[in-house]
């Protein structure tokens, strides 16, 4: 069987996506960002969180979370086709991340955004001096200044490099050009148009988006799918018969399994959730399916659709709430759960709460259509289903329970069972007997959070019931004695007070920060300064030595006009759009190979045809619009990225 012919099958069970009607359960979002890059002292905490802890390498972003900064320190988040740099001493809230919105929030400092793609519901920014809604595939710059004690910054400012935003206030909106800055101060908010420029930490975020340049994952992949970015760098493409393209790593250490070089973390909505040791470990382990070729792990993403849904681990859970082991003859069993990697055409059975359309969107690209309409049924459970009944049994991972809740490295804690015995384990979809750790919960990796014996320990399946005892470390416990459990110690990381109370009006989940942050080092690289060239406040005209002013005309509330319409959704305050007159740039800011740079503006071009294509596409899904390939090329144009090769100011 050819790989097309399967892709054109599996593109077809698209068509049920929106099938089932309204859910009768509360589905998680279909969409997470991702950890995906730190350098220096980076720190972390969820809604539900009183202290900081070190930031995790893969771990998932999603709305309430926190990230912090501390001078001399940069990181990263993507979330799906958008990445998120933040510089030193930033501060960052996640407002809602989910399949309508992406909403964040800049308390202090500087964060680079790219759009690959424009992401669904478009992109908002909120800062101390008003919202900042990111219209058009880019990269932009939002300065948010840095706090004196507990006052709010002076000034932001943002800056756009390619694409186009609109800044909100209170009375008016702003439309900013590339290559141009939005100076945005004062008491009332005043708005003021300058020429742009990049920062060093442009040019670093520059030679990090260059990852994306002639990226051969992206024609096997959506962009939507987050943690793309870093397979090219890690592994091969390749096209077998049966499943279409696999991705195989290049270099994974000796032993290495699928969902077995890492470690457990609780992450709601989802619950229990893998986060995986290698830097690339995040889209195999959240999309797609693994599968052995000729001795080789491999992952397939299925087929290509437009918005594949996140899962938090595609594995199939197998022991139960009293399913354990013993690890010496005469020694007290004790409790330990274990996992095996679904392959292609497996399905996952969420293990927490979904509805019927969830798991039909989230099984998609791997199963067969007819498998998907049979597991609508809610009561074909997994009844007498075994760990032989999956391709990838070989591949089943046990660890002692205390493990598992305790964000134990699982390599150091794997346990060897004979293959009859474990042949014979049930798969269960009740996991909720596993309740989560301080350090499962803060996502952070303890090599010693539990008493456990050493990794690959030979143990035997208990007969009945077993009571949840601790394993014994490194020997074993006599008959009818119990083992004292370690209590695993979360890391604290520095950071910012966190403030509860601070959470901005209309934010889903976010949890604000207080404005005491340390400030970025004097020797902070900083960009080229630029003369003003016009200012709107909302008010009456203030006078400005050397520059024009335009102020927004103040409307009675029941005569407020809306923004000018430019093809883009206007966000938020339905204030007049401000009657700025754009700069008028003699050169033009591009990326080159040595980073952000000015040069004299191109001679007119005729437009160019449209979006380019990403290969093959399956019926019913549109091809993705692509950002330049970062050596100077023009925005493909697509139906939710237009851009006009002639700019015109609004209202011209």
């Amino acid at each position: 069987m050819s790989a097309m012919p399967m892709t054109r099958r599996l593109a077809a069970a698209t068509l049920i996506l929106l099938g089932g009607g309204a859910a009768a359960l509360a589905d998680p979002p279909g969409h997470a960002g991702r950890l995906s890059y730190t350098e220096g002292t980076v720190s972390f905490h969820a809604a539900d969180q009183e202290q900081w802890s070190p930031a995790t390498l893969n771990f998932p972003v999603t709305s309430g979370n926190s990230l912090w900064t501390e001078p001399n320190a940069r990181t990263e988040i993507q979330v799906g086709a958008a990445e998120i740099r933040m510089d030193q001493t930033t501060a960052v809230d996640m407002l809602r991340l989910d399949d309508s919105a992406t909403q964040f929030r800049v308390n202090q400092g500087i964060v680079n955004v790219h759009l690959h793609t424009v992401p669904p519901g478009g992109m908002q920014v909120q800062t101390p001096r008003g919202d900042v809604n990111l219209l058009q595939a880019g990269s932009y710059n939002v300065d948010a200044g840095h706090p004196n004690g507990e006052a709010p910054t002076e000034q932001v400012k943002v800056t756009v490099l390619e694409g186009q935003a609109r800044v909100n206030g209170p009375r008016a909106t702003l439309e900013i050009l590339p290559g141009e800055s939005a100076v945005i101060s004062g008491d009332p908010v005043t708005f003021t148009l300058v020429e742009g420029n990049a920062t060093p930490f442009d040019n670093w975020a520059l030679a990090r988006e260059r990852r994306e340049v002639a990226s051969e994952t992206s024609r096997y992949v959506s962009p939507h799918m987050t943690g793309y970015q870093d397979l090219d760098a890690n592994g091969r493409w390749h096209t077998v018969p049966t499943y279409g393209p696999v991705w195989y790593p290049t270099a994974v250490p000796v032993g290495w399994a699928p969902y077995r070089f890492g470690h457990w973390a609780f992450v709601p909505p989802w619950g229990w959730t893998w986060v995986d040791d290698a830097p690339w470990g995040f889209a195999p382990f959240h999309y797609g399916r693994w599968v052995l070729i000729d001795g080789v792990w491999a992952w397939s993403p299925g087929v290509l659709v437009e918005r594949p849904v996140y899962a938090p681990a595609l594995v199939a859970f197998v022991g139960g709430a009293h399913w354990g082991v013993s690890i010496a003859i005469g020694a007290n069993p004790f409790v330990a759960v274990g996992w095996v990697p679904l392959a292609p055409f497996e399905v996952f059975r969420p293990y927490y709460p979904a509805s019927v359309a969830y798991v039909r969107n989230v099984n998609v690209t791997s199963v067969h259509a007819t498998v998907i309409n049979n597991i609508t049924n809610v009561n074909s459970v997994t009844n007498n289903v075994t760990v032989t009944k999956f391709v990838n049994q070989q591949a089943t991972t046990v660890v002692p329970a205390t493990a598992f809740t305790n964000a134990a490295s699982v390599r150091n804690a794997t346990l060897t069972l004979p293959r009859e015995q474990l042949a014979r384990v049930p798969v269960t979809e009740n996991v909720g007997h596993l309740q989560p750790s301080a350090a499962a919960k803060a996502g952070v990796a303890v090599s010693a959070a539990t008493n456990l014996p050493g990794p690959n320990t030979s143990a035997t399946v208990a007969n009945g019931p077993v009571a949840a005892n601790t394993p014994p470390t490194g020997g074993t416990t006599a008959a009818g004695a119990t083992s004292v459990p370690q209590v695993p110690v979360v890391p604290k990381s520095p950071g910012p007070r966190i403030n509860r109370s601070a959470a901005a009006p209309g934010a889903t989940g976010g949890q604000g920060l207080a404005h005491s942050g340390p400030t970025a080092p004097a020797s902070l690289p900083a960009g080229p300064q630029a003369k003003p060239s016009s200012t709107v406040a909302p008010g009456p005209p203030i006078a400005h030595s050397g520059t024009t002013t335009h102020a927004a005309t103040p409307q009675p509330a029941t005569a407020a006009k809306p923004p000018v319409d430019n093809g883009h959704a206007q966000a938020g305050t339905g204030a007049p759009t401000a009657a700025a007159r754009h700069i008028e740039q003699q050169t033009q800011i591009r990326p080159t190979p040595q980073g952000w740079s000015r040069q004299p503006q191109p001679p007119q071009q005729a437009a160019q045809p449209g979006a380019q294509q990403r290969g093959p596409q399956p019926q019913g899904v549109q091809p993705s619009v692509q950002s330049p390939a970062h050596g100077g090329g023009q925005h493909s144009n697509g139906p939710n990225n237009q851009k006009s090769k002639e700019k015109k100011p609004p209202g011209e």
